[in-house]
């Protein structure tokens, strides 16, 4: 399923027309509000934001466009910090739309390997959307990375195995961590409530196929209700947005909400498929090399990292020791890898600045978002110092990429062309930044094989 143009055998465009018809029937505004940059992965042609005031919002909301995102990067943060940043984005969105009198219906969109601030962060969101009376859509699968939801499970698919996602690194994240695959004892894990469990529902990938039954399970959905849909594949997907959609256009008034992955958006909007980006429509400039970013320290970025070294000998390497973070002479420090990079852009090379492969293990949760603050803050001095536009920018990992577009390039608009590869989207930096028209590659730190960062760079170069 994830191996390159697959994940695009199994859709049903004329079911994504439909779908986008009852869109534009409804007349309601997509708000996706992104727990890190890489949730539009699946999208292209959709404006992405790194601010959230009030006016900004409210511009944004009198475009036609048929969703925009929100760069809320919460996943960064401690939970009360991502609990106050979504209240405030809640409150702007609600004042904003009220103001140009359009109604939301809000995607709260996270990891599908199931790492995020789960429930509390879309609890902050009681100002769009009541607790007590919303209905919780929860579709967690992702295509383009191998994650499928079937019988209630999720899933990591590699080849031809699965692997609940409990059983894999995903699940020992040191913020995040979890111990359940099968997703009702995972929602109560997260929400510490086994009442929880008589306000479940889940569409079976069965139901999918039956149009009345799937409309009967909709219609009998009740406030303080979560529906989990399985899916394993864009088809199944397909199949149940348009049925939430003929839900939804019955009856308007009911207060939803929706937590997904990035495989869920395309098929609830409509968007009819896209091939992926080509060389020629990328319309790169010459004569500047390009810049990689890598920041994550998952293992298959590890994997795809050392294959790019292996590959590509052409590239000059500059590796980023956190350990002289806390240094006196850690701006001396920075400075020199600035230059370095900038020197090499100059002369057409390209260059990869990637973090020592060795994680460090903090004492705790907190502790260990601090020292992924300093990495990230460090990167951000160096990006931020560059004085020359890069030919490209990748930047590997879903911290990494928000930091630096909003921080370091100061971007705050910008519009998803489309994907270089399945799940890796390519920005177009808006003209506000300090790169206006900078192709920028967001490539999550838990997508694609590992050979997956050479075929991204080949593609650039």
């Amino acid at each position: 399923m994830n191996e390159s143009g697959s994940v695009f055998q199994s859709i049903i465009p004329e079911i994504r027309q439909k779908s986008a018809e009852l869109r534009h029937a409804l007349g309601w505004a997509i708000v996706i509000i992104d727990d890190d940059p890489t949730g539009n992965q699946t999208v292209h042609g959709i404006p992405l934001l790194g601010s959230w005031t009030v006016e900004l919002l409210k511009e944004e909301l009198a475009e036609d466009s048929p969703a925009f995102f929100i760069l809320a990067n919460t996943r960064s943060l401690p939970e009360a910090e991502a609990v106050a940043r979504m209240s405030v984005i809640a409150r702007n969105l609600r004042e904003a739309s009220e103001s140009v009198g359009k109604s939301v219906l809000v995607i709260s969109r996270s990891d599908s390997t199931l790492r995020g601030h789960f429930p509390a962060e879309i609890d902050a969101l009681s100002p769009l959307v009541d607790p007590q009376k919303r209905i919780l859509i929860f579709a967690p699968a992702m295509f383009e990375g191998g994650r499928v939801t079937i019988e209630d499970i999720q899933y990591l698919e590699e080849g031809e195995q699965l692997t609940p996602v409990g059983q894999t690194e995903y699940a020992n994240d040191p913020v995040f961590g979890y111990r359940n695959s099968y997703l009702p004892d995972w929602l109560v894990e997260k929400t510490g409530d086994p009442s929880l469990l008589d306000r479940l529902k889940s569409i079976a990938i069965g139901d999918l196929a039956e149009s009345a039954l799937l409309r009967q399970k909709l219609s009998h959905l009740q406030a303080g209700e979560i529906c989990l849909l399985n899916a394993a594949h864009y088809g199944h997907m397909d199949l149940a947005a348009l049925a939430i959609w003929e839900w939804l256009a019955s009856e308007p008034s009911r207060q939803v909400l929706v937590r997904s992955s990035s495989s869920f958006l395309p098929s609830f909007l409509g968007l009819p498929p896209q091939g992926l980006l080509s060389p020629a429509t990328l319309k790169l400039p010459s004569g500047a090399g390009g810049v990689v970013i890598v920041g994550s320290f998952v293992s298959k970025t590890t994997s795809q990292l050392t294959r790019l070294l292996s590959e590509r000998e052409d590239l000059i390497r500059v590796e980023l020791d956190p350990a002289k973070l806390e240094d006196t002479g850690v701006q001396d420090y920075l400075l020199l890898l600035t230059q370095q990079i900038d020197e090499t852009v100059v002369q057409g090379h390209h260059v990869v600045l990637f973090t020592s492969r060795t994680l460090v293990q903090k004492e705790d949760a907190e502790a260990q978002l601090l020292l992924g603050q300093m990495i990230s803050d460090a990167l951000v001095a160096v990006v931020k110092g560059l004085k020359v536009k890069p030919r490209f920018l990748i930047a590997k990992g879903g911290i990494t990429s928000h930091v630096l577009a909003v921080e370091a390039l100061e971007m705050m608009r910008s519009k998803v062309k489309g994907q270089i590869l399945p799940g890796i989207p390519v920005w177009e930096m808006g003209a506000e930044s300090r790169f206006p028209g900078l192709t920028y590659v967001v490539f999550p730190g838990n997508v694609g094989g590992s050979n997956a960062l050479v075929e991204a760079v080949n593609k650039l170069s």
